[in-house]
């Protein structure tokens, strides 16, 4: 994953394709979901991260990554389907995670505010 004289999809694909073989598997998405968050000009994998969500047979799952995605650029709507999956699914540890994240993301934001003004 980090040899970057290859090309994203020779560095990626084999993630993508381990992620669709074990779709229900909870850490082993949240871990590939994380090489997509850290960067920010992913659109095109994205997208297919989306459609991948989205086609899950655990849909609660789907639309935890999908809220985990979209987080960055649409804060209120991440926040609206966190709250929804908390309300559905109180004991899922993986749901707590994602809202923890949600939180500390939103916290580590409104400092670096705080910091420059």
């Amino acid at each position: 994953m980090f040899d970057l004289s290859l090309p994203w999809e020779e560095r990626y694909g084999p993630h993508r394709a381990l992620a669709k073989k074990y779709p229900t598997d909870w850490p082993l998405q949240f871990a590939i979901q994380a090489s997509i968050l850290q960067h920010f000009d992913m659109g095109r994998e994205c997208d297919l991260a989306l459609l991948y969500y989205r086609s899950l047979p655990d849909r609660h799952l789907g639309e935890l990554l999908e809220a985990r995605l979209l987080s960055p650029p649409d804060r209120k709507k991440s926040r609206e389907v966190l709250d929804k999956l908390l309300s559905q699914a109180q004991d899922s540890p993986w749901t707590h995670l994602a809202a923890l994240e949600w939180r500390l993301t939103d916290e580590a934001a409104l400092q670096a505010v705080a910091a420059a003004t």
